[in-house]
């Protein structure tokens, strides 16, 4: 009775398999470029109003590149408790460098890990009319946890568990988010692909809600 559900499962590995091996340069999930392959990304959403990416593949595993944002808020935080100031809508400008180093393939699953540091600086003014305004300097050191499930020859499902650690010394904050996220790509032809992709979590010590959210276009060249 087993033995047609067995039949169904040995064929759908086999399509998932070899569609995940012939897949490079996924942006949601754990999958880096390919050796020499380049991916060019762009994307809106918040905090990232709008962001431009280029990836690079040094080897069948690691890829190296940068990106860069222009950002509304502070690093996402969605409550903020800031009294007096513009900081929940402070308009910034964000600069990273892109590491991702591929730890596992089977195929139609991926395991991965990326590093993001980078530089970011946010405009604020108090409510106040008059009130000086402050370009304040900031620090941003990603770290994040992908697994990538190839569900078909197009599509992969990415899920994410990480903590973008941020400091903002003018301010004397220091912060830990914990964020979990899950996003979806689609390569409507093997070169262009479509995604969008949504991260929330609690900010730590200071318990804020944190939200990433961002759809997009990528190219792999």
């Amino acid at each position: 009775m087993t033995r047609p559900w067995g039949v169904v499962v040995v064929l759908l590995a086999a399509q998932a398999a070899p569609a995940a091996e012939e897949a490079h340069g996924s942006v949601v999930g754990a999958r880096t470029a390919a050796e020499q392959q380049n991916v060019i990304e762009v994307g809106v959403g918040l905090p990232s109003v709008a962001s431009a990416s280029f990836r690079h593949g040094l080897t069948s595993f690691l890829e190296l590149g940068a990106r860069a944002s222009f950002t509304l808020g502070l690093e996402g935080q969605v409550l903020f408790g800031w009294v007096g100031t513009s900081l929940p809508y402070a308009p910034g400008f964000k600069v990273q460098g892109l590491l991702k180093a591929k730890l596992f393939d089977s195929g139609a699953l991926s395991l991965g890990l990326s590093f993001e540091p980078g530089f970011f600086l946010i405009v604020v003014t108090t409510v106040y009319p008059g009130s000086p305004t402050s370009a304040l300097p900031g620090l941003s050191l990603p770290v994040e946890l992908k697994l990538g499930l190839a569900t078909s020859a197009a599509t992969t499902v990415g899920f994410t568990l990480g903590a973008p650690v941020w400091a903002v010394p003018a301010m004397q904050a220091f912060s830990v988010p914990v964020l979990a996220g899950v996003g979806v790509e689609h390569a409507v032809t093997p070169s262009l692909l479509l995604f969008g992709r949504l991260r929330a979590g609690p900010n730590l010590p200071v318990l804020r809600l944190i939200v990433d959210a961002q759809v997009g276009l990528a190219w792999r060249l």
